[in-house]
């Protein structure tokens, strides 16, 4: 079987107010189905309880630089 996964561009956002002096970059990791990202997810390290659903409805995992690159390296 074919596993479909996806990661969006780096995205340079600031923390919360406190911490406003702070940025980071991050991306989306989606897939064409919730067990297809969960699997994919398990293999980045990421556990089932840190899934996220946007305002639009899609299942996703933020990512940080690293994991987008390793995400990469294991076929996203």
């Amino acid at each position: 079987m074919i596993i479909m996964v996806y990661v969006d561009r780096l995205q340079r956002t600031r923390r919360p107010p406190k911490q406003a002096w702070l940025y980071y970059n991050f991306c989306h990791l989606t897939a064409d189905t919730k067990e297809e990202l969960i699997s994919f997810a398990e293999q980045l390290g990421l556990k089932e309880e840190y899934i996220q659903v946007s305002r639009n409805g899609t299942l996703h995992f933020d990512l940080t630089k690293n994991k987008r690159f390793l995400a990469i390296k294991l076929g996203a």
